[in-house]
């Protein structure tokens, strides 16, 4: 019998999985009045003071080869993949980057494969696996009448993909330390949100009016307090319970629309 941790587990993948979904379509809107960079900045920043309120106690420090690990973790997960599938969809349709980044279960296990200590195994079951779940959802896409095709916002979003992988690796090694899932998120939000502002000040930030906007307050809102502050830090107590693997495995089921 599953006991409650591994249950509790599942639930949040699944939770995360679902709210994930339909980011691909609000940020497709937003992208008519925000650039990816400002969409992501926002977002994330709106994500961070709502993890700060619920949660304001800070991680313990525990010395640079901790806190490189959380760097990491804001870097690939939090700036790299969501600047990647941001701009994918830009190049893209929702229904294809959506496609794209459910390759995400395949690149954590071949990231696992090469870095981590404890020696992964990925049998001939997990590569049929993979080949059977993401034909289906090939053929999901074309029954919705979109044509299969390489552009450019394909190859970005499999990057971003790749990203996801090297963020689990440092997501479940940083499980390792006990932190609060909240608190643990909340830094690598920061981190994140330090590799965005750079870049957002050298792409012309300038952020006006639009702001205003009912449909666009609420789909940041929407990115902002459910798909990042809640889904993330959701994830990262699916990670530390069942492990990256088989939380990744819940992408699979993300609709494709």
């Amino acid at each position: 019998m599953m006991d409650k941790s591994r249950a509790r587990g599942h639930l949040l993948a699944c939770i995360s999985v679902l709210f994930w979904s339909t980011t691909f379509v609000s940020t497709k809107i937003l992208q008519d009045d925000f650039s990816s960079l400002e969409i992501l900045l926002i977002r994330f920043v709106i994500g961070f003071v709502a993890l700060f309120l619920m949660h304001p106690r800070p991680i313990k420090w525990e010395g640079w080869g901790k806190e490189v690990q959380v760097i990491a973790a804001g870097f690939f997960g939090i700036f790299l993949y969501y600047l990647m599938e941001n701009i994918a969809l830009e190049y893209s349709s929702a229904s294809m980057v959506s496609l794209v980044v459910s390759t995400a279960p395949f690149f954590i296990a071949i990231v696992f494969k090469f870095l981590d200590w404890r020696g992964t195994r990925l049998r001939a079951r997990f590569f049929l696996g993979f080949l059977v779940t993401f034909a289906g959802l090939v053929l999901s896409v074309m029954e919705a009448g979109e044509a299969i095709r390489l552009d450019l916002g394909v190859l970005i979003a499999l990057a971003a993909s790749i990203a996801w992988g090297f963020y689990s690796w440092f997501l479940d090694r940083l499980g390792r330390w006990g932190d609060d899932s909240i608190a643990l998120t909340r830094r690598s939000f920061l981190y994140g949100i330090l590799f965005m502002i750079p870049l957002a000040m050298l792409d012309g930030f300038n952020v006006g009016r639009e702001l205003l906007e009912p449909v666009n307050i609420a789909n940041l809102l929407f990115l902002g307090l459910g798909a990042s502050a809640f889904c993330f830090a959701a994830w990262a107590g699916a990670v530390k319970r069942l492990g990256p693997l088989l939380s990744g495995s819940y992408i699979y089921n993300k609709p494709v629309r």
